[in-house]
């Protein structure tokens, strides 16, 4: 069975903040490398998840936006101690998200990070230790050993860190944490694959 490298989403409901992040990576992937979706597994879960609900409709339209297909084919799912186990690389919301999948899984801990967080770390790190190609799962694996290794090595924990949540709440905050989300996202998972992935789009004009 060919070896899958796996990136598991977390947040509160996944309906919204990591619902985004999982069909954003499966879009990015399907148009970066070909081939590389069928190297690479993406999951999201949520710590308190409504099982089976759509993403937001608001999370939805900013897909939509965005040129994400389909994304009301989302269904929220729990976070349980097999998909952590599974997952080379575990991307929550928040730090406080990330603390309930290490209490979840103690021995996940080098693996799991915020979205944010790993974004900041990956910058740290010497543009010749992660450069080249990534054509294993184990070379993506050894990537995140890398930027792990970077903890402690800066600042630590900071709320800089959490995506704040936007269920609920006017479009307009569902920009903004897309705003945050989208870069870190894209600089974090792209330094661990290799790939470089897309630049998040203009905002439509007021009015």
């Amino acid at each position: 069975m060919t070896d899958v490298f796996g990136v598991l989403f977390v947040c509160t409901g996944n309906v919204c903040r990591s619902a985004m992040a999982d069909v954003l990576a499966r879009s990015w992937l399907a148009h970066a490398v070909p081939g590389l979706s069928a190297a690479v597994r993406i999951e999201s879960a949520g710590t308190g998840a409504p099982v089976g609900a759509a993403m937001s409709e608001p999370a939805q339209q900013l897909m939509r936006e965005a040129g994400v297909l389909d994304p009301g084919a989302h269904r929220a799912r729990a976070l349980d101690r097999d998909l952590v186990r599974s997952a080379d690389l575990v991307l929550t919301a928040t730090r406080e998200h990330r603390a309930a999948v290490v209490r979840m899984l103690p021995s996940a801990a080098r693996r799991v990070f915020t979205v944010r967080e790993i974004a900041e770390l990956a910058g740290r790190v010497p543009p010749e230790r992660l450069a080249g190609p990534r054509d294993t799962a184990g070379d993506m694996r050894a990537a995140v050993r890398i930027i792990a290794g970077q903890r402690g090595m800066g600042r630590g924990d900071t709320d800089a860190w959490d995506l704040e949540d936007p269920i609920g709440r006017p479009l307009g905050v569902y920009r903004h944490v897309l705003g945050e989300m989208w870069p870190a996202l894209a600089e974090g998972l792209g330094a661990v694959l290799s790939v470089t992935f897309p630049q998040p789009p203009q905002p439509p004009p007021a009015g």
